[in-house]
This record gives structure tokens, C-alpha cells and sequence, in this order.
């Protein structure tokens, strides 16, 4: 993301472990807004600015998946448990590829 302050170029600077794997979790713009709605409460900056910014919300978007490797999981009309399951089955896809 671009932070520009000195406390981004440190952040920038940190010397940050990149993940081994890595699952970005998709819901399309209607239920990511009703999801944040049915919580009852105040979306935090962060979410203000995803709600309002679409350009900002599409550079988190594709930072977020840039990482590799990134399993990428819609969860929109799916329960969490569903999703849960899911993400299980991809994990253990990938621990067994490992030999793990």
C-alpha cells in the first residue's frame, strides 16, 4: 500500500518474513457491505475507506494476492463453516504435496 511518512519507509524497511502460504478470502462488494452492516457497528477507517475508495479497495485487493503461493476463496453465499471446510481441504492439499 502506499504510505507515504516516515513511518511507512520504516515499515517498508522492516526486514518482514514472506508467508509460505497464503488465503485471501473473496466476497463481491453487496455482501462484503452487508456483512459489515449486520454487525452493528462503525466501520473502522480502514473499512470506511474500502467501502468508499474503490481503486484503493482494488490496490489491497491485489496486493493482498500478489504473495505466492495465494489460494484465493470466495465465501460470498457460502456459511462460514463452509468456508472453514474449504479452506481445510486446500490446506491439507498443500501439506500433502509437502510430504508433511
Amino acid at each position: 500500500l502506499n504510505i507515504t511518512s516516515r513511518l511507512g519507509d520504516a515499515l517498508r524497511a522492516l526486514p518482514l518474513p514472506t508467508p509460505d502460504l497464503t488465503f485471501y478470502l473473496d466476497v463481491d462488494e453487496a455482501t462484503r457491505r452487508r456483512r459489515l452492516q449486520d454487525r452493528g457497528r462503525q466501520l473502522d477507517t480502514f473499512e470506511e475507506r474500502l467501502t468508499t475508495d474503490g481503486a484503493f479497495r482494488d490496490r489491497v485487493a491485489q496486493r493482498m494476492r500478489a504473495y505466492e503461493p495465494t489460494y484465493v476463496v470466495d465465501t460470498t453465499d457460502h456459511e462460514p463453516e463452509a468456508v472453514a471446510d474449504r479452506l481445510r481441504r486446500i490446506w491439507e492439499e498443500v501439506r500433502h504435496s509437502y510430504g508433511v
